[in-house]
């Protein structure tokens, strides 16, 4: 839809810097109520930062008020990604917002996002100092570094803090469905009735794996045309030196690759960088007017 029918800039950038602004004021006023004890926040998990601990001691991971330090982390690296390409006080509180967001979270999932969207923002800038980035370069360098990732993961987590055995699991749940998947109940069933995943792996934490095993084929198909059609869009609109939306998505699909961010049966918080991401590729292109049809004013 949004292909076929462009938005104008305008709009898109000022709904991107609503929902920018919303995000941090309604972060903050989370904080505030916990400090004065009105709303008290979830502290789970410990920070696993070496520094942190070293330093003042262990903290709690930061979930404000978005439920879960995993779902905090990918906010936060939203917000450094869109506010890279806004301008004057509101690219400052934006950045840094998002950055003490992540940072707090200890999120890998937001790490992951907030590194992806800025290697992805450095690559695709016209020259990086004296070195001028053509398409061949910029292929190289994505393929080094997603080779080196790989490599990083399997030195020092090669079960991505037990994300495989999970993967695996409902990826067998599908092959048993391959059409429709299992559906919540199928998963519930390999939870509670046959132990093949442990209590807290109600989700795939993978934004493909969970609907393929959900919904199988059937269900996944819509999903890969809509995240194609958005890449599709994006890498169009950095070709013309608009990066905006690509930075975006990227920091979007991969905080999704160890977290399944979005509910994709409900329009959630999560899934607007999504959305805003396509809509800032679509508007990038240049419009091409038409004659006016009859009644057109």
């Amino acid at each position: 839809m949004v292909w076929l029918k462009r938005p104008h800039a305008r709009d898109v950038w000022r709904a991107g810097d609503a929902f920018a602004w919303s995000i941090i004021a309604v972060a903050v006023a989370a904080q505030v109520l916990d400090w004065l004890g009105l709303r008290e926040l979830r502290y789970d998990f410990w920070n696993r930062l070496p520094v942190i601990d070293q330093v003042i001691g262990p903290i709690g991971r930061w979930e404000g008020p978005f439920g879960n330090s995993n779902l905090a982390g990918p906010i936060g690296a939203f917000l450094v990604a869109y506010g890279l390409y806004r301008y004057g006080l509101s690219r400052w509180v934006m950045v840094i917002t998002g950055g003490v967001i992540v940072f707090l979270s200890d999120s890998r999932t937001g790490y992951l996002g907030l590194l992806v969207a800025l290697f992805v923002a450095a690559v695709y800038r016209p020259r990086i100092g004296n070195f001028y980035m053509t398409r061949t370069a910029r292929a190289v360098a994505l393929v080094v570094a997603a080779l080196a990732f790989v490599a990083l993961i399997v030195l020092l987590d090669p079960t991505i803090n037990n994300r495989t055995p999970v993967w695996s699991t409902f990826w067998n749940l599908w092959w048993s469905s391959p059409l429709v998947g299992v559906g919540s109940e199928g998963i519930a069933n390999a939870i509670q009735g046959d132990g093949l995943l442990d209590g807290w792996a109600t989700h795939g934490h993978n934004i493909l794996i969970d609907p393929l095993a959900r919904a199988g084929l059937l269900g996944l198909l819509p999903l890969l045309v809509a995240l194609l059609s958005a890449l599709v869009l994006t890498l169009r609109a950095a070709e013309l030196g608009r990066q905006a939306g690509l930075v975006v998505l990227a920091c979007f699909l991969a905080s999704g690759i160890t977290e399944d961010v979005v509910d994709w049966r409900y329009l959630g918080l999560q899934a607007f960088p999504l959305l805003l991401a396509a809509m800032l590729g679509a508007v990038a292109a240049p419009r091409q007017e038409g004659p006016l049809l009859q009644g057109d004013s």
